[in-house]
């Protein structure tokens, strides 16, 4: 009790010191000391205006009457703020004395100004300025006086106050310490029993509690430790919870984002949501392209936690869709009824019991693929808001997993249509390949009978022309053959007959077909060959050869060289067929689709070659049914070689004729 005395004393001391010092420091400052100036800034002021207009009438000069006009403007109201500032700190003085005088002088003055500079009544304006100055002096000295006691009050309150205060202070420290000393014998053992506890629950022992004994300030403490420690364990379930459900989330939208198929992506969603809120059972119910298939109905997907049907649980048509769609926002979860709320329309006939409640949860938006998910639970089962969001996670999940099974469906459709148009195609090239051959096979019969004189003998410019036709026949023919040869290629259908073949004597065979047009270009056609026997078909085999050499041939300009070289492997035991040339090459950006259907290389496209771009993809699918590799290397401008390794003995799938 002495010790808040003491403090209250010494308190209100200290307070009134501070006070009463500081209230007159700011009478000093704030007020008397702006009076004190601003009333010896009106004489100034009144002093330049006198001294102006002295000079004005001895000079004539004008520019001297600027101290005269900023007076006029400005004495009378540095009169007034002196005074309210004169005023408000208590100074009892004539202040009206002077701003008569200064009036007086100033209209004396200004009277004086429009006379001549030898006329003005200098002793009135002096006699007017002396009263000014005078009265002036009396209402200084007042303010000058009044801020000297005051000044001599705040010494005097400093003088005496802070001793007081120290003392009083010096008086409260040995209270407080003898207090003090007193405080800690009572508290100590306590608090170091307090410490002790705080210890064992930083170190893990969460069950640690204090013992609430002591003093009332201490026990206080004591309670406030223990239950900020079973908070702490509170937040630690809570956080355990939290953790589990993460977990449980994470892998509810893994389960929901692996399949592909529509159906099993909405069963198991219905199976983990059901499970991640505990839910009697659920219902999801899908529309798929809502806004694109009008005619089709919703897909539904069922799962009850004991396994068994799910009795009263209608199919939900396209309105009551809507209607669950314009009750959950987009994206969210929510439990219906709410407390207090009543069961919507909508839900009512998707609970079990009276009393149930639903998670409901919207998926997609309104415009797009739609699927609401309901989750029935017990009335006492307390869904929590971290649940709430965890649905709505996964229902994120689910809402990526139906666009992708919507995608995949799609593009299965599309797959399946691709394949139907290319086996379409595939059917038009074989028939319409076939159906070419026998008028083709006319002209080339009819052909030969003119050029072998059959119908007569033939003039030099005709058989020039029926040569032209024969040459462009068999090319014609040779398209047709490569045409149907792919077709029967990719439709699984190409018969091959195995043989024992020389790829030496077909390559000898090969080039003699070929040699006169490379003696016609200036070019080198050679065969080096020995050991290429193989198994396998001698008409598609040659048929490989004969492309491989027409091309190099047919890119090779004048004076180069092309050469055809048959070699076997002794360490793998194939046979390995080389096609050299020093033709134009190929540009590395056309090397990766050098092999597919129809393709060109861009330099013989510029370069007006004559070519179907069917010829290497022939090859690559002839060599690879023999069980062989084809490998192309070329250099732009400089040349192109292309190996095919043949094994020895063909496949398995080659040992039967007829395959």
């Amino acid at each position: 009790m002495t010790t808040i005395v003491l403090v209250l004393v010494s308190g209100f001391g200290g307070v009134w010191a501070v006070h009463s010092s500081t209230s007159r420091v700011a009478t000093l400052s704030r007020v008397l000391t702006p009076a004190v100036e601003t009333h010896a800034e009106a004489l100034h002021l009144m002093t330049d205006a006198e001294a102006g207009l002295r000079g004005f009438h001895s000079t004539g000069d004008e520019t001297l009457l600027v101290p005269f006009a900023r007076a006029r403007e400005d004495v009378l109201h540095t009169l007034v703020v002196a005074e309210e500032l004169g005023r408000e700190a208590g100074v009892a003085a004539d202040y009206a004395a002077p701003q008569v005088a200064a009036a007086a002088w100033l209209e004396e003055a200004h009277l004086a100004v429009g006379v001549e500079a030898d006329s003005p009544d200098e002793a009135a304006l002096a006699q007017s300025m002396s009263t000014f100055r005078a009265a002036h002096r009396e209402v200084h000295d007042a303010l000058v006086d009044r801020r000297e006691v005051v000044r001599a009050e705040t010494r005097t309150v400093r003088r005496l106050g802070i001793p007081a205060l120290l003392a009083m202070t010096f008086t409260l420290v040995l209270v407080a310490a003898a207090t003090a000393r007193t405080t800690v014998r009572a508290v100590a053992g306590p608090l170091d029993a307090l410490r002790s506890v705080l210890d064992r629950q930083r170190r893990g022992e969460h069950q640690a509690r204090a013992q609430v004994s002591g003093p009332c300030e201490v026990s206080e403490v004591a309670a406030a430790v223990n239950a900020l420690a079973d908070e702490s364990d509170r937040l630690r379930r809570r956080q355990d919870r939290a953790a589990l459900l993460r977990v449980r989330t994470r892998d509810a939208a893994r389960a929901v984002r692996e399949p592909l198929d529509q159906d099993i992506v909405l069963r198991t969603a219905a199976r983990v949501l059901g499970q991640l809120v505990g839910a009697d059972r659920a219902v999801i119910t899908h529309m798929p392209w809502a806004t694109r298939s009008t005619a089709s109905g919703p897909v539904h997907a069922r799962w009850s936690a004991d396994g068994g049907p799910l009795p009263g649980a209608p199919d939900l048509d396209r309105l009551t869709l809507r209607s669950l769609c314009s009750l959950v926002p987009d994206g969210e979860a929510m439990l219906v009824p709410t407390p207090g709320g009543e069961i919507p329309q909508a839900i009512a006939p998707l609970l079990p019991e009276p009393g149930a409640r639903a998670v409901v949860a919207r998926v997609g938006a309104a415009d797009d693929s739609v699927a609401v998910v309901v989750l029935t639970v017990a009335a006492d089962r307390n869904v929590s808001d971290d649940e709430l969001h965890s649905v709505q996670l996964v229902c994120a999940d689910l809402s990526r997993a139906l666009e992708h099974s919507e995608t995949y469906e799609r593009q299965l459709e599309l797959v399946d249509r691709l394949q139907e148009l290319d086996r379409q195609k595939a059917d038009f090239l074989s028939t319409v390949s076939h159906e070419l051959r026998t008028p083709l096979t006319s002209i080339a019969g009819y052909t030969e009978m003119l050029r072998e004189g059959v119908a007569g003998e033939i003039e030099p410019r005709a058989r020039g022309m029926l040569d032209v036709v024969h040459r462009n026949v068999e090319r014609l023919t040779r398209l047709i053959e490569d045409l149907l040869l792919l077709s029967r290629i990719e439709a699984g259908a190409l018969r091959t007959e195995v043989a024992d073949v020389d790829l030496t004597a077909a390559a000898e065979a090969v080039a003699l077909a070929l040699e006169p047009e490379a003696r016609t270009r200036g070019l080198t056609l050679e065969v080096d060959g020995r050991d290429g026997h193989v198994r396998g078909d001698p008409g598609q085999l040659e048929r490989v050869l004969l492309n491989l050499a027409s091309n190099a041939v047919k890119f090779t300009p004048e004076g180069g060289s092309v050469r055809i070289e048959i070699r076997p492997s002794s360490s793998t035991g194939d046979v390995l067929l080389t096609v050299t040339d020093t033709g134009i090459g190929i540009p590395t950006q056309d090397m990766d689709k050098l092999t597919d259907r129809f393709f060109r290389a861009s330099n013989a496209v510029d370069g007006v070659v004559p070519g179907t771009g069917l010829g290497l993809s022939i090859v690559r699918r002839v060599v690879e049914v023999h069980g062989g590799h084809m490998d192309v290397t070329s250099v732009q401008d400089e040349g192109t070689r292309v190996a095919i390794t043949l094994p020895m003995a063909g496949p398995a799938a080659l040992d039967e004729p007829g395959t």
